[in-house]
């Protein structure tokens, strides 16, 4: 069975300026509230990062790693990735990880987020459902960059109690960010 081609689609032009709305500025903006978290972790060392905190920024980190760094060009597998568990326990070693990615972010170009990927995993809640889907870079920026702050929204609470200065709006969904926004101009 032939695969169905992708639907043209004009896409507005993606820069790699951490200030642009753009994709990959929007990325860029996430993986740096989580290099200041680790940051301030690094300074002030907490028995919560291992046990709290840590595992989540794995998580994020390595789920950027597969789509940043897959194993095979064009297929991402976000199941099938290594896990450093090293990343759980140490906010250095999720510094550094953190600032690669972040220089391997602002390398991307336009053309590169409409690369058509392949994305393959395991579904059904007992995963035995293997499935493959299409997708493009772009879409699965937005994902992880999602994906993050749903853990960061996790972490939180863990955070604020070891004393950790969050960013603005750290682990907040951008939509809630926007809603808040308006409620607070419609009041003045």
């Amino acid at each position: 069975m032939a695969a169905t081609p992708l639907p043209s689609v004009d896409k507005p032009a993606l820069t790699v300026n951490p200030t642009d709305p753009g994709i990959v500025g929007f990325n860029l903006e996430v993986l740096e509230q989580a290099l200041g978290v680790a940051r301030a972790f690094c300074s002030q060392p907490q028995h919560d990062y291992g046990r709290q905190v840590g595992p989540h920024f794995r998580h994020v980190i390595e789920h950027y790693d597969a789509l940043l760094m897959p194993s095979r060009k064009g297929t991402i597998d976000y199941d099938q990735r290594p896990r450093d568990e090293s990343l759980d326990a140490d906010p250095r070693v999720a510094v550094m990880r953190l600032e690669t990615l972040l220089k391997r972010l602002t390398r991307l170009s336009a053309p590169d987020t409409c690369e058509v990927l392949e994305v393959r995993g395991l579904g059904g809640t007992g995963g035995d459902l293997a499935f493959c889907v299409r997708s493009s870079l772009e879409r699965e920026l937005v994902f992880v960059a999602m994906h993050a702050i749903h853990h960061y929204a996790m972490v939180s609470e863990a955070c604020l109690a070891s004393g950790v200065v969050l960013p603005a709006g750290f682990g907040r969904a951008p939509a809630t960010v926007a809603h808040a926004r308006s409620l607070a101009a419609s009041c003045t």
